[in-house]
């Protein structure tokens, strides 16, 4: 039996690892025969930025998570699928987000909403005006409870001392305690 030679296919070269998000807006921005600043007019972002795109530098960028953003809309300017690219990057990269703690409200926080609340009620708005006037009225002395004496003659003022008795002998000494 006479062996045929087996056709030989030839060996293909590696392929080439895919172009990366940068390289191809770089391209795409050639093949247009743009510039930065057309490029940068047309996206309204900084020449910077599309360099740091192109360059595949996001550090470069005002913030990691505005990358996604500049490469779809780059992208989309540019004619390419913008949103595809976009993916892509969210895929290859990770953003971490640090958000500040939360806020914890004080007392007074909660102490003034409360108020707050309570003053927009008309009830409340009547009671605490009644509660002012008492005390106001109290405190100018209107509500009696204490006697009120004229003094029209110095006669008047040594009697009224003469029967003036202290709650208590600053002279005595202090019960002992049991």
């Amino acid at each position: 039996m006479p062996t045929t030679p087996k056709a030989t296919t030839p060996a293909r070269p590696a392929a080439a690892p895919p172009a990366s998000i940068g390289e191809r807006l770089r391209r795409a921005r050639q093949e247009r025969s743009l510039s930065f600043a057309e490029a940068a007019a047309l996206t309204k972002l900084k020449p910077t930025y599309l360099d740091a795109l192109e360059n595949n530098n996001y550090d470069d960028l005002p913030a990691p998570f505005y990358a996604k953003n500049f490469i779809h809309m780059y992208g989309n300017v540019l004619g390419l699928d913008g949103k595809q690219l976009a993916q892509e990057f969210g895929a290859q990269h990770t953003l971490e987000v640090m958000l500040p703690p939360a806020h914890q409200a004080g007392v007074s926080y909660h102490i003034s909403t409360g108020i707050g609340r309570l003053l927009q009620r008309p009830l409340f708005l009547v009671i605490g005006a009644l509660v002012v006037v008492v005390v106001v009225i109290y405190l100018a002395g209107g509500a009696g409870g204490g006697s009120t004496v004229t003094i029209n003659s110095p006669d008047d003022t040594a009697r009224i001392m003469a029967a003036y008795r202290p709650v208590f002998d600053t002279h005595e000494p202090l019960p002992a305690l049991p």
